[in-house]
């Protein structure tokens, strides 16, 4: 059968980020701890057979990290413990952590390398701001509306005096609105037009290592590759 692992460490931060994909290998069967009981509150040991799994990287939390596996149908989740603060080099640079501050048997060291490649520069026509224009406009506030409930004049009644009473519940809504106000004035409107902006794409390739320890041996590696490409300016011309 087919076997389905998902480790669940660190990148830049512990703080949430994106998960990565990527393969599990497992020299000889490891014992970890994994969450049992409600919430996963408790722990229970679990052994992971040699072979290869496929895997994934997923932080939960500023101190945790999950290594998430689905052996013979069944989930588990094995939690890695990581003090808050601690960071995973972006780019370059490896990180230890030891098993008594994971809380699992073994030491975790991620060793995270990069390359970049750039591409030729190519062109676009994007718009851009040619001149700002003094141009004379009013600008008008709506009116608001306001409305209360009052006495029904079938309950209320004048006496010699002229003093009204209103006696019983019914009531009609009476409202009042307040007209608009306009202000006018100069303002500078931009006037847009047309430039020609140079550009070249820059593509980071990056290869995280994730090896787990006993001693100097490692017992279980995970290899995880990804790439990004950003596009930056270098270089306009006038805008016309």
């Amino acid at each position: 059968m087919k076997k389905f692992a998902v480790l669940a460490l660190i990148a830049m931060s512990v703080v949430a980020c994106d998960s990565m994909k990527g393969d599990l290998s497992v020299k000889n069967a490891i014992t970890v701890e994994k969450k049992s009981g409600f919430l996963g509150r408790k722990r229970e040991s679990v052994t992971i057979e040699e072979g290869q799994y496929e895997a994934v990287l997923n932080p939960t939390s500023k101190t945790n990290v999950n290594l998430v596996m689905k052996v013979n149908g069944k989930k588990i989740k094995v939690p890695f413990s990581i003090e808050e603060g601690t960071r995973l080099p972006t780019y370059d640079g490896e990180l230890l952590v030891s098993s008594s501050e994971s809380g699992q048997p073994y030491d975790l060291k991620i060793e995270t390398s990069s390359t970049s490649s750039r591409s030729g520069r190519y062109s676009r026509s994007e718009s851009c701001v040619l001149r700002y224009d003094s141009v004379y406009r009013c600008h008008t506030t709506p009116g608001e509306t306001e409305c209360r409930d009052v006495p029904s004049p079938s309950n209320c009644s004048r006496d010699d005096d002229g003093v009204v009473t209103c006696t019983g519940n019914d009531t009609r809504q009476v409202c009042h609105t307040r007209p608009g106000t306009t202000e006018c004035g100069y303002e500078n409107v931009p006037v847009y037009g047309s430039q020609i902006v140079d550009y070249e794409d820059v593509t980071t390739y990056t290869h995280v290592l994730a090896s787990l320890l006993e001693g100097s041996s490692a017992m279980a590696k995970f290899n995880h590759s990804r790439s990004s490409t950003s596009s930056h300016s270098v270089g306009s011309s006038p805008c016309y």
